[in-house]
């Protein structure tokens, strides 16, 4: 019985190792994902947006990512440690004329984001300590 104590005390500190825990919070990330909030003074989402909500797409893996702000399509790298992240760019991107405020809201908050949040469902961009965007996942087809 004795033999047995190490091995099982190894397997409960390798389960919380940072790097198991790192890649189950980064792996909370990939995938696609639509916006249903912006922090934005004196406009609702729906305003901001009013043809096509934003998306935003992660590559966990290869830290890509890709997207649509509302008008112009985007892509780009990110960097990632755990929930720590940093959305700068520079993104290349599509140049077509936008009305309104939207696409200017969207990249203003974004590049401000330095951690993040996530369930299977709901993804939250935070800058500081504010919720700057919440996201709902897109459903694979």
């Amino acid at each position: 019985m004795l033999k047995f104590i190490p091995a099982l005390i190894l397997l409960m500190v390798s389960c919380r190792h940072p790097r198991y825990t790192s890649m189950h919070t980064e792996s909370r990330l990939e995938g696609s994902w639509k916006l249903s909030y912006v922090a934005s003074q004196g406009n609702s989402t729906k305003e901001l947006y009013p043809e096509k909500l934003p998306e935003i797409s992660f590559d966990v893996k290869n830290r890509r990512l890709n997207g649509y702000t509302g008008c112009n399509h985007f892509n780009g790298s990110f960097k990632l440690h755990e929930s720590r992240m940093d959305l700068k760019g520079p993104f290349a991107m599509t140049r077509m004329m936008c009305g309104g405020e939207g696409e200017r809201v969207f990249l203003k908050e974004l590049e401000g984001v330095n951690t993040f949040e996530a369930d299977e469902e709901t993804l939250t961009l935070i800058a500081g300590d504010i919720a700057v965007m919440r996201l709902v996942r897109i459903s694979e087809k």
